[in-house]
C-alpha cells in the first residue's frame, strides 16, 4: 500500500485520480439529472419549458467544455 510517507507522488496521484473520478461522476449525474428536468417539463407553460431548455443546453454545453479541456 503507497502511503503519503514512502511515496509522497504515487500518494498525491492516487487522490488526484480518485478526486477526479469523483467529479466525473458528479458531472455525469447532473447531466442525466438536466436532462431528466428538461423532459418532466413536456406539460409546461411554453415559457418555463424554454427557459429549462436554454438553462440545461447551457450547463451541458459547459461541463463538455470542461471535459474536452482536460
Amino acid at each position: 500500500m503507497t502511503t503519503q510517507a514512502t511515496n509522497p507522488v504515487d500518494y498525491a496521484r492516487g487522490v488526484l485520480q480518485v478526486e477526479t473520478e469523483t467529479l466525473r461522476k458528479q458531472r455525469d449525474e447532473i447531466a442525466a439529472t438536466a436532462e431528466l428536468m428538461v423532459a418532466a417539463l413536456d406539460g409546461g407553460h411554453q415559457w418555463e419549458i424554454q427557459r429549462a431548455v436554454d438553462r440545461t443546453v447551457h450547463l451541458l454545453n459547459q461541463l463538455r467544455r470542461k471535459d474536452e479541456n482536460r
